[in-house]
């Protein structure tokens, strides 16, 4: 029987949205199929324990090396050495173009084909080189998560017909969830106020993440406030950016208008959603490290589509993630003046707000439930490979 080989960066129990993705969307792949190597971690034995994976892990030596510019030879050894005693590997994958570097090389070392993932900013950004063109160029298929990222592959040269796109999505246990919490319960357990309106990011505070736009929100809080006292805007998440947005909120004096929570289970999260009136993430794009950097896709705002909540977004990725009148609005991220009128438009407009968010949960419930999205993938693969 064909097997896949993955080796990922980025994976259990290490947090974050390209862990997520990759768990959720190879799950319909059994252990006999499928091996994943992947950094060790301290808390790998009782993740591994319940894993549906065939998991291999590097050595503890790699601990110390998975941050730096050899974090690619441990992920490299264990995938030689796996190539070597698994002669019923016939191909290799990718989580990302980093470990795509590893994929290239053993790809020509034991002739095999390789695919990797494409999210969106990695893909333009530090490559003077020009090795991350000649890894994507190399792939048999590359699974782009959005339109987007799509379109900045055909913009390196990279040839249509090996892009396909697999977007990322939201376990049904979601909409489970939203079908059983209310909006006045959620507050309560929080603590919000059940009278005000609640506008509400979900996001990474880093400074590489400054392009989510949460200094637009906090200007565009500063002109809210000015006609709608009963309003208050919630950031969920954490980070080293944080004191500097908080410096940013002292200094528009809005200590009574933002709260910044830090980062909260995931109950809490839905809880949150559940909460909030409209989801803001005006992300814009920036053009650093020799590329674009933005949000690829926003998984937050189909989350926050599935409560039946009304997002507001920006540029790149997020075009594919809220579809402009129909599952929200866009607002052009660089005016804190066009995100204010958006957010005034859907609080006075309840019967607009109430549309969208209702559209947005059947537009996620038909395009975006992940178990879905994962067996069409499984497919694709079956029938490629």
């Amino acid at each position: 029987m064909d097997k896949i080989l993955l080796i990922a960066r980025e994976f259990y129990p290490t947090l974050g949205g390209i862990s997520s993705y990759i768990f959720d969307i190879y799950s319909y792949f059994s252990p006999d199929r499928l091996t994943i190597i992947t950094y060790y971690h301290p808390d790998q034995k009782s993740f591994d324990k319940t894993c549906q994976y065939d998991m291999v892990r590097t050595g503890i030596y790699s601990k110390w090396m998975q941050k730096r510019k050899w974090a690619t030879i441990p992920l490299f050894i264990s995938g030689f050495w796996q190539l070597v005693v698994d002669r019923k590997i016939k191909e290799i994958h990718a989580e990302q173009v980093q470990s795509g570097l590893v994929v290239f090389i053993l790809s020509k070392i034991f002739r095999k084909p390789y695919r990797l993932f494409a999210y969106g900013m990695e893909i333009t950004t530090s490559d003077s080189h020009g090795f991350k063109r000649k890894v994507f160029g190399g792939a048999k298929t590359i699974i782009a998560i959005s339109k987007y990222a799509k379109e900045l592959l055909l913009r390196q040269g990279i040839d249509a017909r090996k892009i396909v796109i697999f977007t990322p999505g939201v376990s049904k246990n979601y909409f489970e969830t939203a079908s059983v919490l209310s909006q006045d319960q959620s507050r309560r357990d929080l603590g919000i106020n059940t009278q005000k309106k609640i506008l509400l990011t979900i996001a990474r505070l880093e400074p590489l993440s400054r392009y989510k736009g949460i200094d637009t929100m906090i200007n565009a809080m500063k002109l809210l406030v000015k006609t709608n006292a009963n309003i208050h805007y919630y950031v969920v998440g954490s980070g080293p950016d944080m004191t500097w947005y908080q410096r940013l909120v002292l200094q528009s004096e809005l200590e009574s208008f933002v709260t910044f929570v830090g980062s909260v289970s995931e109950e809490t999260k839905k809880k949150f959603i559940m909460s909030c009136d409209v989801f803001v993430l005006p992300n814009r794009i920036e053009y650093e490290r020799g590329g674009e950097t933005t949000e690829g896709f926003g998984i937050v705002f189909i989350e926050a589509n599935i409560f039946g909540k009304p997002s507001i977004g920006g540029d790149g990725g997020a075009r594919d993630a809220v579809e402009d009148g129909k599952s929200g609005l866009y607002a052009n991220p660089n005016s804190a003046e066009d995100v204010a009128s958006k957010i005034i438009l859907l609080m006075e407009d309840t019967n607009l707000s109430k549309r969208l968010g209702e559209q947005g949960r059947k537009r996620v419930l038909g395009s975006f439930i992940s178990e879905n999205i994962a067996s069409s993938f499984f497919d694709f693969i079956q029938k490629t490979i």
